[in-house]
């Protein structure tokens, strides 16, 4: 019996959220020197736990203030705390860092990037870090945990791609060897960090979204609470409560303009089921009639 997450409570999270900054170098094959006795170059990927230290290190001090390049001072223990490994991983991942030239040690638990400014990198806000779900284990025991560095680091792809501030812009399309490329993780991990994402309630992929071969990828979403441009924004159930509290009649009639979104989004469904470059991309996931659009 696989370990299924519930949804988490929205309305726990921060109004306002500081965010770290990955560079996409780290995701990448790189060669560390031959150690003694080896011949050759060793070419491997980085930890997660390097990746994700070694974004602390580059968002505290990428930016120069006055000229000068600030230093981040952190022992292992809050390494530790903060991103929820132990510490022994953590001294492995700082060694790592260091042997592959991207950051400096500058004295007792101070460290420097070595990676531009200009760098591409993905953005992983911070209370991802901390957050915790519920799931049910194999015994079917309600535990609570933290996301995985997995987990973490594809939601952080994905929020890259839908918090654009465009609009419409709320998408992410790609098939999970896609992810691979960028992240290097295998395609099993991904599928379980997906499935945790989707049952959270963090990442949107509805039935007829799912991804069935190479030209018609899965589609993904953040839920729109959690992109910048809503995040001060209450729920929809909230406004219409404030609107049946202001105008004094009963919640039902306010609840009415819901209905009509559903029934609109269902006929743009419908819609695009009957073009008929779209009626195989349908009948490929097996469905006889369009499928109601989740909202």
């Amino acid at each position: 019996m696989k370990q299924l997450a519930m949804p988490i409570n929205l309305d726990e999270l921060p109004a306002k959220r500081a965010y770290t900054r990955i560079p996409t170098v780290l995701f990448k094959k790189i060669k560390l020197n031959a150690a003694e006795g080896e011949s050759a170059e060793r070419i491997q990927r980085f930890t997660l736990s390097a990746v994700a230290a070694g974004g602390e290190i580059y968002s505290f001090t990428c930016d120069k203030v006055d000229g000068k390049q600030p230093t981040c001072t952190r022992t292992y223990e809050g390494f530790s705390r903060d991103l929820g490994i132990s510490v022994s991983s953590v001294g492995r991942a700082v060694g790592s860092l260091i042997a592959g030239g991207m950051i400096e040690r500058k004295g007792q638990s101070e460290y420097i990037t070595t990676l531009n400014k200009a760098d591409t990198f993905l953005r992983l806000e911070n209370w991802v870090n901390s957050i915790k779900i519920k799931v049910t284990n194999k015994e079917g025991e309600v535990i609570e945990r933290r996301l995985t560095l997995a987990e973490r680091l594809i939601f952080s792809l994905i929020f890259t791609h839908c918090d654009n501030g465009k609009k419409g812009g709320n998408k992410y399309t790609a098939s999970y060897k896609d992810i691979h490329t960028v992240l290097g993780l295998s395609e099993k991990t991904i599928s379980k960090a997906i499935s945790t994402l989707t049952a959270s309630g963090l990442v949107i992929r509805a039935e007829y979204e799912r991804g069935v071969n190479r030209t018609h990828k899965s589609i993904y979403h953040i839920n729109k609470r959690l992109l910048s441009r809503n995040r001060a924004a209450t729920s929809f159930i909230d406004e219409a409560k404030a609107e049946a509290v202001s105008r004094e009649v009963p919640l039902k009639i306010t609840l009415k303009s819901r209905q009509k979104f559903q029934t609109a989004r269902f006929s743009r469904a419908t819609l695009l089921y009957n073009n008929n470059n779209n009626k195989n991309f349908y009948r490929a996931r097996g469905y006889t009639c369009p499928p109601r659009a989740v909202i």
